[in-house]
């Protein structure tokens, strides 16, 4: 009974070092949209000078799990101008983040040989 105690209270204790540390990441997520409202299905969403992207799905929506700090978030879809917003995250926090993104006004010509 002693042993089943121990364990017990030895297994509450780390879980009260376990769930803070989970608890300490923000989520970024919203919807990528023209100006018409229709989802960019595809696009790419991404957390300048990291490596975090996330690719918009059928719905247009988006989510990212970052550490609490000041981030840039930039939106971009092939023939549209991309979009940054700073955003700062505090632990635990979910920020809803949409972009409507422009259509393009630069055309790339590029010659094939």
């Amino acid at each position: 009974m002693i042993y089943l105690t121990k364990k017990f209270f030895l297994f509450a204790f780390a879980m009260g070092f376990v769930v803070p540390l989970l608890a300490q990441s923000a989520t970024v997520r919203g919807k990528v949209s023209d100006q018409n409202g229709e989802a960019l299905i595809g696009a790419s969403v991404l957390i300048e000078g990291t490596e975090q992207v996330a690719v918009v799905n059928t719905k247009g929506v988006y989510s990212l799990k970052v550490d609490p700090g000041a981030y840039n978030i930039q939106a971009s879809f092939i023939g549209y101008e991309p979009k940054t917003q700073q955003v700062i995250l505090e632990s635990g926090e979910v920020f809803v983040l949409d972009f409507k993104l422009n259509a393009s006004e630069t055309l790339i010509v590029q010659n094939l040989p």
